[in-house]
């Protein structure tokens, strides 16, 4: 797919990590959780949205990541963003971060969640590309070969925030019913792609993702082990 330099791509987005949520299933914080050269996946996602994007966010909720301040001070132009609204799921984090685009003039937000290690900074820049070639629609989300649309991975413009707004005062709560099917467009991955949206919700998928970022496996298009 071609379109403009790797460079402008990003240019009037803000980049946005997720790290709100509760991580119940996991038992621990999904985004302290350390890859095997002892980077947080939370530090991993901000270090591969920050070539993409002129500034980032860590959106969380009512954490305390004061600690993490030195090390995201190595990373640069990040934030933290606190939910402006409470138990309402990744929609909060999603509305506090348009919010904040808003305030601050961008176009949009680049969002990513802590907990999917095995995207590529290859396929985010696909992604990129799409929404740079037709900036209309609302949201710009991948999707898995099976159909499977993930909202997380998305460029969310700030046009959608009425939307979100409005979805958040009737308590719908949804992401994919925030905003209307007509405003959404989508990258389909390969089926030997779909590994790299592959998420960390529990022990067993974590132990399933150390191995395949410890082998390459995702990266020579196979699916996950079990």
């Amino acid at each position: 797919m071609i379109c403009a330099r790797e460079r402008a791509l990003g240019e009037d987005l803000l980049g946005v990590v997720l790290a709100g949520g509760r991580s119940s299933r996991m038992g621990q914080d999904k985004a302290l959780l350390e890859l095997g050269n002892g980077t947080t996946l939370l530090e991993h996602q901000l270090l591969l949205l920050s070539p993409l994007v002129p500034q980032m966010a860590l959106s969380v909720r009512d954490r305390d990541y004061a600690f993490l301040a030195g090390k995201l001070q190595t990373i640069g132009r990040v934030r933290l963003l606190r939910d402006v609204t409470q138990e309402v799921g990744p929609l909060g984090g999603i509305a506090s971060a348009l919010e904040e685009a808003a305030r601050r003039h961008f176009a949009g937000i680049l969002v990513l969640p802590c907990d999917m290690p095995l995207i590529t900074g290859a396929l985010l820049k696909r992604l990129l590309c799409l929404w740079r070639k037709n900036p209309r629609p609302l949201v710009s989300a991948l999707q898995e070969s099976s159909g499977r649309v993930h909202p997380l991975v998305a460029v969310w413009s700030t046009r959608a925030l009425p939307h979100v707004r409005r979805a958040l005062a009737r308590g719908e709560y949804a992401l994919r019913r925030a905003v209307e099917k007509g405003q959404w467009q989508t990258l389909r991955l390969e089926p030997c792609e779909d590994a790299l949206v592959s998420n960390a919700n529990t022990p067993k998928e974590w132990l399933a993702i150390q191995r395949a970022l410890a082998s390459g496996t995702c990266l020579r298009g196979k699916a996950l082990p079990d």
